[in-house]
C-alpha cells in the first residue's frame, strides 16, 4: 500500500538545500582535480545532471509512494533482456506482445489485482482499468 502524505515543505527545502550545498562541494572539488583524469568530463555531466534534475531525484520526499530507486524497474526489465539473449524473438510483433503481456502482468501484480481474472477480461477485450494514485 502506498501512502500519498508530503514531507513538510520546510523539511524538503532543508535538504534540498544539503542536496545542493554537497554537490556544490563537488563542484569545486572537482575543478581542483588533476587536468590529466580521463573521466573529467564525465564527471562534470554527472555533476551538471544532478543539480539540474534535482527535483526528480529528490521527488520521495514529497510523494511517499515514488521508490527511491528504480531496483524495480531493473527487475521488470531483467526478464525481457534474457529473454531477447537467450530465446530470441522470431517476429517484431511477438516482441512487441511479449512486451505488452509482461508489462500488464507486472503493472497488475503491482496493483494488487487478481492476475488471472484480469488476464481473461482482457482477453475477453474488457481491460481493467487502475486508477492513478
Amino acid at each position: 500500500m502506498y501512502y500519498n502524505y508530503a514531507s513538510d515543505n520546510a523539511e524538503y527545502d532543508s535538504f534540498k538545500k544539503r542536496y545542493l550545498a554537497i554537490l556544490d562541494e563537488v563542484k569545486e572539488e572537482q575543478k581542483r582535480d588533476l587536468p590529466t583524469n580521463s573521466y573529467r568530463k564525465e564527471e562534470i555531466n554527472l555533476i551538471n545532471r544532478l543539480i539540474k534534475y534535482c527535483r526528480n531525484h529528490l521527488l520521495f520526499l514529497k510523494k511517499f509512494f515514488v521508490p527511491f530507486s528504480n531496483n524495480r524497474a531493473e527487475a521488470d526489465l531483467r526478464s525481457i533482456k534474457i529473454k531477447q539473449k537467450v530465446g530470441k524473438f522470431r517476429s517484431l510483433e511477438g516482441a512487441t506482445i511479449y512486451a505488452v503481456t509482461k508489462s500488464c502482468i507486472s503493472t497488475y501484480k503491482k496493483n494488487d489485482v487478481n492476475l488471472y481474472d484480469a488476464l481473461l477480461k482482457l482477453l475477453n477485450d474488457e481491460p481493467i482499468l487502475i486508477k492513478n494514485r
